[in-house]
């Protein structure tokens, strides 16, 4: 017996704590309920992860667990990695280039200038005072790297707001711009964390460490697979000369929250939410299908209507009455989960 899936953790836990951070130091000023600042609790335990990485370990628990329930579970194979940032942002990195950065002699603005060329990179005008701005805005993930840095004029940059290169119609500036390290530093937090929280619940015996080289021969020599989340997987959980077919369907395993916390009503509010859990049936994160569009339930209006949005983006894409609802399945152990034939039919 076999079951493939992939996994989409969340990504909204970081937004989710600014946005409660700000609303708490919003009721701090004025004059309604609050919560005493505290200063002198701020110690952090051994082995402490920042939350939304502690989210993503916790899921992937959650999500082995989940496996377990469905077959008998003899091994579980992780696959650790270590990471070259190096040479992730630079191929032909050798030697001593190791030890001097991109910005060896350079102030990070004479550095772009020198880079750029001293013209703004999207109207190429030159001459005129310039201002560096990022490829991909902070707001969006985007970092102080240098790598993410570019020269722009004001009119560009005005006009470019809160757009990346690429949406704003230059793509071909994000081919200069280095690889992105937040995803390998997560890996690289997250593996031990992960590694010890599975060995403390499945038995130091039961888990077995596996590298990406390994995984990397399997599928290609051994399996003759493309790459793959699913076919990466098979290649880790088969020995090594091992020859296995893939199966379908492949499944996708959405993580949603555990429910609203939400105790009262806007800002300075002090009516208390009501919102129960079942409306006419009906409960939040239930895949469905209306008007030949399949989704979820991601919010109920007070006249009735239900949100429904898109799986893979959460972005909304329809409001109906409840009678025009078909039930797909509803949420297992706070999963969406999705055969990928109906996630194809679906419209992007």
């Amino acid at each position: 017996m076999a079951y493939q899936a992939e996994v989409h953790l969340r990504d909204d836990i970081s937004s989710k704590l600014t946005q409660r951070r700000q609303r708490r130091r919003f009721r701090r000023c004025c004059k309604t309920r609050y919560r005493p600042a505290r200063f002198a609790n701020r110690r952090r335990s051994r082995g402490w992860l920042a939350p939304s990485l502690r989210s993503k370990a916790e899921a992937t628990i959650k999500a082995v667990r989940v496996v377990a329930t469905i077959l008998p579970v003899q091994q579980i194979k992780v696959e650790v990695a270590s990471f070259d940032t190096q040479q992730m942002q630079y191929p032909e990195i050798a030697g001593m280039q190791y030890q001097q950065g991109e910005l060896q002699g350079y102030q990070v603005r004479e550095y772009l200038l020198q880079k750029w060329q001293r013209k703004c990179r999207y109207c190429h005008k030159s001459g005129i005072p310039l201002q560096a701005e990022h490829l991909t805005p902070k707001a969006r993930g985007g970092t102080d790297r240098v790598s993410n840095l570019a020269l722009a004029c004001e009119p560009c940059n005005r006009r470019k707001g809160n757009q990346a290169a690429a949406e704003f119609g230059y793509p071909e500036i994000h081919a200069q711009a280095r690889v992105p390290l937040r995803d390998a530093a997560h890996v690289s937090s997250v593996k031990t964390a992960l590694v010890s929280a599975l060995r403390e619940q499945f038995g130091v015996e039961r888990i077995v460490i596996t590298y990406g080289y390994e995984t990397k021969y399997q599928r290609i020599q051994v399996l003759d697979l493309p790459k793959s989340h699913t076919n990466d997987a098979v290649a880790i959980a088969c020995e090594m000369g091992e020859v296995v077919k893939p199966r379908s369907p492949v499944y996708q395993m959405h993580c949603i929250p555990r429910g609203n916390y939400q105790l009262f009503n806007g800002k300075r509010g002090e009516h208390r939410v009501w919102a129960p859990k079942k409306l006419h049936g009906w409960k939040l994160y239930e895949l469905v299908e209306a008007k030949a569009v399949r989704g979820y339930i991601g919010g109920r209006r007070v006249k009735g209507a239900f949100v429904v949005k898109d799986i893979a983006t959460a972005q909304p894409m329809l409001e109906v009455t409840p009678r025009k609802l078909r039930r797909l399945s509803c949420p297992t152990q706070r999963w969406i989960i999705q055969r990928e034939e109906e996630r194809a039919s679906s419209p992007a």
